[in-house]
């Protein structure tokens, strides 16, 4: 089905966003032409220098358009028939066929044009996603493929002068794709790649990619996912940058789903993230999901020996964890133990050591009051139960063991106060001192 649609001229114009929606039977018909020969012409991968190789076979391809076709029927009662007008169709319009149709053909068109052998002599990286390439150099020409982001292409020629497009001006570049497909892309959506300064600019792109505040799902999932192949083979301290954006675009993804997670389109993407160990879920207080810390701190510990680790420890200390201490000493404590403390143990003389040992005084100062002159263990949080007073000492000793090395103008008084806690619990510890 083929219908000449109106192309907007904002540079917008040149990507389909991988979560949206396609209005025109003119994308979707072309998406599944390429789909078709993506499936018969399966390419070969290599991840932008990463050696490793992967095929997409036919068996596979014919699997995923089978097993859409299988599951939308059982979805809807309608007939799923192509020859429908797309706006029209209310299979089409169906919110699961939406996602489902957008995300299938975003695979099957985009997933071969991931990457490319990294041996062309003129090579170009995709700097957004969803770029798509033409059969000719204008917008109003079939699209022939969609790249992601990170997607390696081969430059065979330009166009002889700069086209505008809204208020972007460059050059079309005639390219060759991973699977040996020629089209046209517009040169506002690919840099230049060479090999010796390849890390840099995976840097570079990930860094501009971030930066934006309006990147919708797709593009921050497509950006994890760039990030997550061009991390582990760069020198160490654009590694580390890459693996804390890595980690910086998952933090994203959560702020910006939000309560919508278990939504379709979201649900199995953060069950993924999940069985990887990536993130976690809290049912209680604050709810939802979120980073799990270890991934910043082990990042951080593998670094300490360069400037950025203490970046990554610091972003790892203010990081949400969800639940609800609701004024609990001992919980609060807890939790600064494993944010703030965690960072003060690594970096006791660090620039943020200051601003981590306030956290304590603000848990000592304005209420000693409070815990003089009213029920002490009541308010610790451990009553007179045994057990959770021994496991309050274990508590303020890591918490000892965390702040003792850091120089603060109210570092005595904060010890002080603490060797009072002991002695309540019955304890001999001295804070930073032992027994």
């Amino acid at each position: 089905q083929k219908k000449k649609s109106n192309n907007s001229s904002a540079i917008d114009s040149q990507i389909i966003p991988i979560v949206g929606w396609i209005k025109h039977e003119e994308q979707v018909a072309n998406l599944l032409r390429i789909a078709a020969y993506n499936t018969m012409n399966p390419p070969k991968w290599h991840d932008a220098g990463i050696p490793y190789e992967m095929k997409f076979s036919l068996v596979g391809g014919i699997f995923w358009m089978f097993m859409g076709i299988i599951i939308v029927r059982r979805a809807h009662k309608d007939a799923f028939n192509m020859g429908a007008s797309v706006e029209s169709s209310p299979i089409i319009k169906g919110e699961f066929m939406k996602q489902f149709l957008l995300i299938t053909l975003f695979l099957l068109t985009g997933m071969p044009a991931l990457s490319a052998n990294f041996d062309c002599d003129k090579c170009w990286i995709v700097t957004a996603s969803g770029a798509r390439v033409r059969s000719a150099p204008d917008t109003s020409t079939k699209v022939v493929a969609v790249l992601n982001l990170g997607s390696i292409v081969e430059e065979l020629e330009k166009s002889a002068k700069p086209a505008r497009i809204g208020k972007t001006k460059a050059h079309w570049y005639h390219i060759r794709l991973p699977n040996g497909n020629k089209g046209w892309v517009f040169g506002s959506l690919i840099t230049s790649l060479e090999h010796r300064t390849k890390a840099e600019t995976f840097r570079d792109i990930a860094r501009k990619r971030l930066e934006n505040q309006k990147l919708n799902f797709g593009e921050l999932t497509d950006l994890f996912d760039f990030l997550s192949r061009v991390s582990g083979a760069q020198t160490s301290e654009i590694a580390a940058e890459l693996k804390l954006m890595r980690l910086q675009t998952l933090q994203r993804v959560i702020e910006l789903v939000g309560w919508d997670w278990n939504k379709s389109l979201y649900k199995g993407w953060f069950n993924a993230q999940k069985e990887q160990g990536n993130i976690y879920y809290v049912d209680f207080g604050d709810v939802g999901w979120f980073v799990t810390p270890d991934k910043f701190w082990a990042l951080s510990k593998q670094y300490r020996s360069l400037p950025i680790g203490e970046q990554i420890a610091w972003q790892a200390a203010n990081l949400p964890i969800g639940g609800e201490c609701e004024g609990d000493l001992a919980c609060s404590l807890n939790a600064f133990n494993v944010t703030m403390g965690e960072y003060l143990v690594l970096y006791p003389k660090g620039k943020h050591a200051k601003a981590a040992f306030e956290e304590v005084v603000f848990w000592i100062s304005p209420d000693m009051d409070v815990i003089n002159g009213g029920d002490e263990l009541y308010y610790m949080g451990v009553g007179n139960d045994k057990d959770e007073q021994r496991g309050f000492i274990k508590t303020i000793q890591k918490l000892c063991q965390a702040i003792t090395p850091v120089n603060h103008s109210k570092k005595a008084f904060v010890l002080r106060e603490i060797d009072k806690w002991f002695k309540q619990l019955g304890s001999s510890d001295k804070c930073g001192r032992g027994k």
